[in-house]
């Protein structure tokens, strides 16, 4: 018990991995994982956000009033 309690005490400097020299080997590892293609800043993600923002604002409209209307009238 006592090595680890020493253990923890000691001071360890923080290790960082070092940084890759080849961003395109870490672009290449996105890319495969299915991250690679998408960039959130491109004006046709936008107009996909903004539409699709759309939609589930039309869709909750909706479910509300369904619940307004069956509140009214099954009252």
């Amino acid at each position: 018990m006592s090595i680890i309690l020493d253990a923890l005490r000691r001071e360890r400097g923080k290790q960082m991995p070092d940084r890759s020299p080849n961003p395109a080997q870490t672009d290449a590892v996105l890319h495969t994982l299915g991250y690679g293609h998408l960039k959130p800043t491109t004006p046709l993600n936008r107009l996909k956000r903004v539409l699709g923002y759309l939609a589930l604002a039309v869709v909750l409209m909706m479910v509300l009033w369904f619940v307004v209307t069956w509140l009214t009238h099954g009252v």
